[in-house]
Parts: C-alpha cells; sequence; structure tokens
C-alpha cells in the first residue's frame, strides 16, 4: 500500500555554514503517492552568518526526491557540484553533509534527523537519530550514483509512520575548532539553529504554454492523455499494457499510434473498472484491444475481462521482451520503410524509440542489450531495404553496420533531445515525460507524435540544462505537455521547459 507523503525543502545553517535555501513544493494525492519531488534554480546558498548568497556550489542542492514505501524512505539529491563522498576532499572532516529531518506524527515537528558524512578512512554513514536526545536510532543504507546522492532508511528505524514530512538540506560548514572538529554537531544543526521545520509547503505556478497531463497515480495519467487525445468512439483500437513493469510494454507505443489507439495501463491480474470505463468511451463495441505481452503481463483474468465488455481481445507476445517487441511490430505495420532499435533491457532509450517510431510511421525493436536476437535478425532480413535507427549504445552495438542512423549522446536524456533535434523540424508541441520511470513516457509517446512533436525526458527532480537552453530557443513551440504528475516531475520543470 503506497503512503501519503509531503516533502518541503528547507533552509537552514549552522552558524558559521552556507545551505540550500528554498521552500516550495508540491503535495500528491493521499492515496497514490509514490514520491514527491522539489526542484530549484542553482544559486540558493545562504550563509546566515553574513545573510548573503554565497557561491559554494558543492552545497547548493538542485533537487531532492522522497519516496515512502511500506519498508522504506529514501531520500534523493542532487547537487550542482556533484562529488563522491567516498573520495572527494570537501567530504574530509565533515566539511559537507547531506541532511534531512523527518516528522512522522503531522505536528510539523522533526521527530528524526538523518545525516549523511565522510568519516575517517573514506567511509560514507548516514546516521538516524531521534532530534529530543539526539539518540542514535540506525544506520541507513548509502550510495552515489554519480547522479544522485540517495539516503535509504528503513521505516522500523522511525516507526513505521503512515505519514511523514521531510526537509532536506546539504549543509557546508568550512570552520573547525583547534583540534579538527567541527563546530557542533550535524545532529544538532536544525534544532540550535532554529529550524522549526518541515517547512510550509508553496506550490510552484505552471506558465501558460505548459499543460500538465496527469492523475494520481500512472493508471490515471495514462487516462488522462487518452482523455487529451480521444473523444467518444473515436479511437481505432486500445492498447493494454501492465502497469507495474516495463518489458513487454516498450513496443506498445509505436503499436497505439499505428492503430489510431491510447495506451492504458493496469495490473496484471485485474482491469481496473476506471480503466474499463475508460475503454468504452473510446471504443465502441466490437472493437479491438490488444493486450502487450503474455500471461506474466496481463493474465487470462484481464483478458476474459476484456471479452465480457464486447471487445476482441487480442494477446501479442513472445517468449521473452524481444519476441513481443517483434509481434507488435508485425502487427503495427505490414510494411514499414522505418525502423527503431533500442535495447530492450532498459527502458529509458526504448522510450525515445517508440516515440520516434510513432513521429515516423514506422515500427519499434528491442535487442536484448548489446546483443543481437535471432528475432531481431530474422525480422531485419525478412524487410531488406529498410530505414534502420539505432537509440543508444547497447542498440547500436547490436546493430552494428546495420544501422543506418544512430543517435546515442552517452545517456537518455542527452539522447532524447539529439533525437528533437535531428529529427523533428520546428515543432509546435513538446513531450517531456520521466526518464527514471517508464509508464508516463509509455503512454504519452503516441500522444505526442500525434501532434508531431519529441518526446525529451528528464530527472524527476530537475530538468537537464541542455534541454532547457534548447527548449528557451525554440520559440514557435506553443504547447509543452507534461506527462505526468509532480510523482514524475516538479512544476519547476515545467516551469522551466515553458519558459522562453
Amino acid at each position: 500500500m503506497l503512503r501519503r507523503l509531503v516533502l518541503s525543502v528547507a533552509a537552514t545553517a549552522a552558524l558559521t555554514g552556507a545551505v540550500f535555501a528554498a521552500d516550495a513544493t508540491v503535495s500528491p494525492s493521499l492515496a497514490v503517492a509514490e514520491s514527491a519531488c522539489y526542484s530549484s534554480p542553482a544559486g540558493d546558498v545562504d550563509d546566515l552568518a553574513t545573510k548573503q548568497i554565497v557561491n559554494a556550489p558543492e552545497a547548493d542542492l538542485l533537487g531532492v526526491c522522497v519516496d515512502h514505501s511500506d519498508q522504506r524512505v529514501q531520500i534523493s539529491a542532487r547537487a550542482m557540484a556533484m562529488h563522491d563522498p567516498k573520495t572527494s576532499p570537501v567530504w574530509e572532516n565533515e566539511k559537507l553533509a547531506l541532511g534531512a529531518v523527518i516528522d512522522t506524527n503531522q505536528d510539523n515537528q522533526p521527530e528524526f534527523s538523518v545525516n549523511w558524512v565522510r568519516l575517517p578512512g573514506g567511509r560514507v554513514e548516514s546516521t538516524v537519530a531521534r532530534t529530543d536526545n539526539s539518540d542514535k536510532m540506525c544506520d541507513a543504507k548509502t550510495s552515489f550514483t554519480g547522479v544522485q546522492y540517495i539516503v535509504e532508511i528503513p521505516t522500523e528505524c522511525i516507526g513505521k509512520p503512515d505519514n511523514i514530512k521531510a526537509a532536506v538540506f546539504l549543509i557546508r560548514n568550512p570552520s573547525f575548532l583547534p583540534d579538527g572538529t567541527q563546530l557542533g554537531q550535524i545532529n544538532d544543526v536544525p534544532n540550535k539553529r532554529g529550524m522549526v521545520g518541515p517547512f510550509r509547503v508553496v506550490p510552484d505556478i505552471i506558465g501558460h504554454r505548459v499543460r500538465r497531463l496527469s492523475g494520481p497515480s500512472r493508471v490515471h495519467t495514462a487516462m488522462a492523455i487518452s482523455q487529451n487525445h480521444f473523444g467518444g468512439n473515436t479511437a481505432g483500437a486500445i492498447v493494454l499494457a501492465r502497469q507495474g513493469d516495463f518489458p513487454d510494454a516498450l513496443a506498445a507505443s509505436s503499436l497505439a499510434r499505428a492503430v489510431n489507439g491510447p495506451v492504458l495501463l493496469t495490473v496484471n491480474d485485474q482491469l481496473y473498472g476506471e480503466v474499463a470505463q475508460e475503454m468504452r468511451r473510446v471504443l465502441g463495441p466490437g472493437g479491438t484491444v490488444y493486450l502487450a505481452g503474455g500471461p506474466n503481463a496481463l493474465n487470462p483474468q484481464v483478458e476474459q475481462q476484456v471479452r465480457s465488455m464486447g471487445y476482441n481481445a487480442v494477446r501479442l507476445a513472445g517468449p521473452s521482451r524481444v519476441e513481443t517487441a517483434t509481434a507488435i511490430a508485425n502487427v503495427a505495420k505490414q510494411q514499414p520503410s522505418t525502423v527503431v532499435v533500442a535495447d530492450g533491457r532498459e527502458f529509458a532509450d526504448a522510450l525515445i524509440a517508440g516515440s520516434l517510431a510513432s513521429h515516423l510511421g514506422g515500427v519499434q525493436l528491442l535487442t536484448n542489450g548489446s546483443d543481437l536476437h535471432p528475432a531481431n535478425a530474422q525480422w531485419l532480413a525478412s524487410h531488406p531495404g529498410i530505414k534502420v535507427i539505432a537509440i543508444g549504445a547497447k542498440a547500436r552495438e547490436a546493430l552494428g553496420t546495420r544501422a543506418h542512423t544512430v543517435y546515442d549522446a552517452g545517456n537518455p536524456m542527452a539522447t532524447s533531445l539529439l533525437v528533437a533535434q535531428k529529427e523533428y523540424t520546428n515543432p509546435t508541441t513538446v513531450g517531456i515525460a520521466n526518464g527514471t520511470r517508464f509508464p508516463d513516457g509509455l503512454a504519452g509517446a503516441p500522444n505526442i507524435a500525434a501532434a508531431h512533436g519529441p518526446l525529451l525526458l528528464t530527472y524527476p527532480d530537475v530538468l537537464p540544462p541542455e534541454i532547457k537552453d534548447w527548449l528557451s530557443t525554440q520559440t514557435q513551440v506553443t504547447e509543452v505537455r507534461g506527462y505526468g504528475g509532480p510523482v514524475a516531475m516538479s512544476n519547476q520543470i515545467l516551469n522551466d521547459a515553458g519558459r522562453k
């Protein structure tokens, strides 16, 4: 069961230090909050000793996400200057630390503090302590991905709360006592320096050029995207995919565009009533519903429910995700002129491929990582002369000389921008989806393809600067469609995307 989470990013500081300062965020729906994110432009570092903004990029927090599940609370933070705490000198002797306070009983007072520091010998640890007496409760799992600092706290460590609020900050303290210790303990900073967070929630205002297509969950977001595009009984067919896992669903977006229908999502063992209602709205009796994947993706009970609604249920599946994608491609287009190929083991490049295939009126195939599956080779051999586009390094390696065009900019976010620059001429509509989760981009790809626009991928907490800069030059763009709610991307991302 998903739990409610309200995230706030707050300002606090040691007397001689400088920390991130901000106080805006969003509050997700009560029943379905999977995470909450906040992002901020660079330069929000206050030195409370001098009451001035200072240039301390190592302490400038650009984005924060907090996930709350039954098992753990995970805090992810992104700074303007990313350093590996295990190797970077700025983390030595607690010069820099990631901190958080957590309110677990809704009294707007922090019951627990979390601190992430580098200890002697290069060790990096997170400690969870009570704020009233500084008693240690547990250690937390810590990591640095090269993109984010991550702290993972078992919920049992903080009393298994149903609701939490969190204030997150990076603290920079350059002053030390003669013996080399820090002035004060990291645990005590939020309380000793007068912080009473978590601070108030101040939602960002989305600019007029931006339209967010979202619902309180990924299932509802797919429905909202469907409602944006299709009126009553106007869909040619429906593509139904599993909402919780991506392998069999990855090729669904190009099929949806080909059959002029939406991608809708449900769980693997039942058809949600709300989804069934949306199906009845867009598709007349006797229409076709394509089930993406085998019984592990959508089991026979879902297929039977679809048939009981009077629809023709067609399952497109193979022994693997690669062969499922091949089956979908064969139905999507009999004689396609273009095939777009991406790694089937990851989803981000495949989202870009599905969107581009939809835009070009082509089909999509998936590789087995950097290996070309026999099903791929057989399909390509049976379509001589077809234009082959590879998305990402793995697909490039798998295809070798078979690829006529390769788009690989080193990461999916940058690759999505490269595709937009090369394959789209003066688009008036642009789509943005979370590149770290698959469902919103999957449902959004055929929607943005119908508007002849590219799908750009973003982190949930901060819009990649190169995408932000490119969008600012696209004066012909009149609409930016954000696929997914605050769980998927913060309002600040959409504001950045919509700003000319």
